[in-house]
């Protein structure tokens, strides 16, 4: 799936405008995924400080509001995955599925939250979506993260 030009520029003002900067770095191949693990935990903990510390009129919080949130894996799909993979591999799959569930529950209960403000006024509504928006990132961090065990070790 290729971005077009229009999306991709939307894409880089949006991480602009949320201070984010995107880097390319030459990184020994064995240790890849240790940067890119190192990177988004970096920009989870900065979106999440601006989601709860911001002040009202940043900027930077109005544009995580209005951050997207994230779909689901199917039950069917997640059963699939494991009958694919060996026994053995199963307790570190069931962890893995466990943690996406629980950041899935998490973005849930945050956009609850969200709800609950909006119907009470609240005035302060754009920082509980922030928060959803930080808390779809991880969800989406520990999908991506399943998908890409599922894709590393099931059977040929």
């Amino acid at each position: 799936m290729t971005k077009t030009p229009e999306k991709m520029l939307k894409y880089l003002k949006k991480i602009d405008n949320l201070g984010l900067k995107q880097v390319r770095v030459i990184v020994p191949a064995d240790d890849e995924h240790k940067v890119a693990a190192y990177a988004d935990t970096l920009r989870h903990d900065y979106l999440n400080k601006i989601a709860t510390t911001a002040d009202a009129d940043d900027p930077r919080l109005q544009e995580l509001a209005t951050g997207r949130l994230a779909s689901a894996i199917k039950p069917a799909q997640i059963a699939a995955w494991r009958q694919e993979l060996s026994q053995s591999q199963h307790i570190l799959f069931d962890r893995k599925v466990l943690t996406m569930q629980q950041e899935w529950s998490k973005m849930v209960l945050a956009v609850q939250a969200k709800h609950a403000a909006i119907m009470r006024g609240e005035t302060d509504t754009e920082r509980h979506s922030a928060l959803a928006a930080v808390a779809a990132m991880s969800y989406r961090s520990a999908k991506d993260d399943l998908m890409q065990y599922v894709a590393a070790n099931a059977a040929a």
